[in-house]
């Protein structure tokens, strides 16, 4: 069954990132200590990354936001500058990551 998410629309962040693979340990502790943070946050509904099994070395990024005042101020939180000072220091390779809105969820 198909729900309505209110006035407000869910906002969904996927992504990929590929690290230099002498990186990737320190990636993986860094997104860690990230998600740990983030998932504390008011109107954060999911922040997970996770291995990508067929591409070593590439973390995918999942986020769900309750609406784009959530993510904005996760932008400006002190673990998320934190951890773009600290990725300063591993070598990204490439990095793509989309923003999504949804109006409705339901199962599958």
């Amino acid at each position: 069954m198909a729900r309505g998410l209110g006035a407000g629309k869910m906002i969904i962040v996927l992504g990929q990132i590929q690290f230099h693979p002498d990186d990737f340990a320190a990636a993986k502790v860094l997104v860690a200590a990230l998600m740990q943070e983030t998932v504390k946050e008011d109107g954060c509904m999911k922040y997970a990354f996770a291995a990508d099994l067929t591409h070593p070395s590439r973390l995918q990024l999942s986020e769900c936001w309750r609406d784009d005042a959530a993510l904005a101020a996760h932008l400006l939180t002190p673990h998320i500058h934190a951890y773009r000072e600290k990725l300063k220091a591993i070598r990204v390779v490439s990095r793509v990551v989309k923003r999504y809105e949804a109006s409705e969820e339901r199962d599958l």
